[in-house]
């Protein structure tokens, strides 16, 4: 009769057959990392574009949607590039400038308006390629007072999965692929160590 401690390690801690099978797919998940341009304001203070880029970045990163690009790497990579036409019109440049960022993606924001009421727009564009992921154009009321609200509204629209987990860690998932294993863990236990003797029908389970 086998002894419980000379059972494989997958048998004895069906923990680790968990973590061996979902392994790879969370090693290879990772955050993308996106080059913020600096905010572009036409019509309104400077600090309020600021304001509402900053809360932006807050939120993109509180939901693990993306990490900013430090600012610093950005800029120098906008340096690289022509000023006429303005890089942020023109895709492509968004692209190279996200490239030479080392990010994925590109995100050009422009807050315009009068007074408390502003025009906002906000684009997402792949480095790869300057394919435009994502596009938002729409008003927001309140001006200062309205940006803790209104940031989480603009990035839910720039990253729509924002709010949703990677499927390796939906409830569900781990919920069902837990007991499966603990399943398969307990019968593998009962197959090693039960007693095969003619005479005997007892079974042993190991602590899972």
């Amino acid at each position: 009769m086998m002894r419980y401690q000379d059972l494989p390690l997958v048998v004895r801690h069906p923990v680790a057959l968990l973590l061996l099978a979902l392994g790879p797919a969370c090693a290879t998940a990772r955050i993308p990392t996106i080059a913020f341009l600096p905010v572009e304001t036409v019509g309104v203070p400077a600090e309020q574009g600021e304001a509402l880029q900053a809360a932006l970045l807050a939120e993109v990163q509180r939901t693990s949607a993306a990490t900013p690009a430090p600012a610093e790497r950005v800029a120098e990579s906008l340096s690289t590039q022509p000023t006429e036409p303005p890089c942020r019109e023109s895709d492509a440049c968004l692209a190279k400038a996200g490239r030479a960022a080392a990010s994925e993606a590109v995100v050009a924001l422009t807050v315009a308006g009068i007074g408390d009421l502003w025009l906002v727009k906000g684009r997402l564009v792949r480095s790869e390629d300057g394919l435009a992921l994502q596009e938002v154009q729409e008003t927001a009321e309140g001006g200062l007072k309205a940006v803790e609200s209104y940031a989480p509204q603009l990035a839910q629209r720039l990253f729509p999965d924002a709010g949703r987990k990677p499927w390796y860690r939906q409830w569900w998932l781990w919920t069902s692929v837990a007991a499966g294993v603990a399943a398969a863990g307990g019968i593998a236990t009962w197959a090693a160590l039960r007693d095969n003797g003619p005479a005997s029908t007892a079974v042993v389970i190991g602590s899972l």
